[in-house]
């Protein structure tokens, strides 16, 4: 009941789906047929299977909402089992203000997450059983997975981990490690393939990474790195004022979205001018610099980090959003997702929106995990729930990292995974501390004494 009073309201709140500018980008290439690979093109083939034309963003916000609340479900579940009465608190893991409104969202982010939890709910039920993982549930997850990894690409590195929660224990530890790295390889060929038969057009998206990384390293060695022409002004201003040296001064700027639209909107376009976005150029000039240069790189890779870390650039809801307007699908329950709007903005002040403190918490997750996991040694159930536990944190921390290199923009969507499963994990850390208690109290004679008395 919990969880289908959560369904009900963050699918009644966010109806027909809170829309951005990129999510009316999916939709009309879903619609036209024409598909780039800005947007993962899964995603976007996903997105046309429900009819776009008549449901809008509609079929998609109830894709998340039910493989999200389902997963959610299944945990739940799954711990009342093993927990009792402490599993509730699964039940309201997706209403933390931090993420009450991601689901509503018709973002790819919000579809990844919900097919990775789905995915992790799928192995937690037989872990949680005390049970070795069967085979359809190995499949099941392991398909789930990929979809996701489809969804969202850079959960290409993380996604080993999460395969090897999907392993049985009874598989021996090389078999296991060997099929997490065949996965590892074979999920960008499914991804290039998949976009090769869709016939989507290229948009050269690896040229954000590759800009950004240029201008932030151009402002460390006060030297203009981009290839091409410049004015004396154009390289003044790349050297001294696109990435500012103050953390507090870059977060508002967005990382990425400066050199594309902002004040240094000129380099994206100046590129574009002298032919240069769509030519190996720009990407033997970025290579070029790192080898010549690997500290000036190093300390602008770590600076976006922080800033990444530290920044809050994401309003938690979204209560009139002009792209739902534009495109004709309005919000409509302006009550529920005003009161939304004000019971996750309260905590905006906190530390709940910002990716730093969710880092912090999913590492003392896995700590926990870790350390019950060397306490486990003669308790094979236990050891498997934290084997689980710990590596599912794990795929969290590698998630989070993976900004540290491919990261081009600061936005609290983007820790969707990570604040969800360090919940989960600290959840099932608890409880498998109150769980070996009751089982060390219940074989402790004194404690039996006590108990009779």
């Amino acid at each position: 009941m919990l969880c289908l009073g959560g369904f009900a309201l963050t699918l009644a709140s966010g109806y027909p789906g809170i829309m951005t500018p990129d999510s009316t980008d999916v939709m009309n290439q879903a619609v036209t047929g024409s598909w780039s690979d800005w947007h993962a093109p899964f995603y976007t083939f996903i997105f046309s299977l429900m009819s776009p034309s008549r449901l809008g963003p509609v079929g998609m916000l109830l894709v998340n909402n039910v493989v999200l609340w389902a997963a959610t479900f299944l945990l739940a579940d799954a711990a009342r089992k093993r927990y009792g009465w402490f599993s509730t608190f699964f039940c309201v893991i997706p209403l933390c203000p931090a993420i009450i409104y991601m689901p509503s969202f018709i973002w790819d982010v919000s579809l990844h997450v919900a097919l990775w939890a789905l995915a992790a709910a799928l192995v937690f039920r037989d872990v949680a059983a005390d049970r070795t993982i069967a085979t359809g549930t190995c499949v099941a997850a392991i398909l789930l997975i990929i979809a996701g990894v489809l969804v969202r690409q850079n959960g290409w590195f993380a996604a080993a981990l999460l395969v090897l929660t999907a392993l049985p224990a009874t598989l021996r530890l090389p078999m296991r490690l060997f099929i997490a790295a065949a996965a590892f390889v074979a999920m960008p060929l499914i991804w290039t393939g998949f976009a090769k038969v869709t016939q989507t057009v290229s948009s050269h998206a690896v040229n954000s990474i590759l800009i950004l990384d240029l201008g932030a390293m151009s402002a460390e060695l006060r030297s203009n790195q981009y290839p091409g022409d410049w004015t004396p002004a154009q390289t003044d201003k790349v050297e001294h004022d696109c990435v500012p040296d103050s953390l507090d001064t870059r977060a508002p700027d967005n990382g990425w979205d400066v050199f594309a639209w902002g004040r240094c909107g000129f380099v994206a376009k100046t590129l574009d001018e002298q032919h240069l976005l769509s030519t190996p150029v720009l990407g033997k000039a970025w290579l070029s610099t790192i080898v010549h240069h690997p500290a000036a790189y190093a300390r602008s890779r770590i600076k976006f980090f922080a800033t990444f870390l530290h920044s809050q650039n994401s309003t938690p809801v979204l209560t009139n959003s002009p792209s739902n307007e534009a495109t004709g699908w309005p919000i409509e329950n302006h009550a529920l997702i005003g009161g939304l709007y004000a019971y996750a903005s309260s905590f905006l002040n906190l530390w709940v929106f910002r990716p730093g403190p969710w880092l912090a918490c999913n590492l003392l997750g896995f700590c926990a995990l870790g350390w019950l996991l060397r306490r486990s040694a003669g308790s094979p159930e236990r050891r498997q729930v934290a084997v689980f536990g710990t590596l599912l944190a794990g795929c969290s921390i590698v998630w989070v990292f993976t900004y540290a290199i491919f990261g081009v923009a600061f936005d609290f969507r983007y820790v969707f995974w990570t604040v969800y499963i360090s919940l989960v994990c600290l959840l099932i850390a608890i409880g498998e501390i109150a769980v070996d208690r009751t089982r060390r109290n219940a074989t402790n004679p004194a404690c039996r004494a006590t108990s009779t008395r």
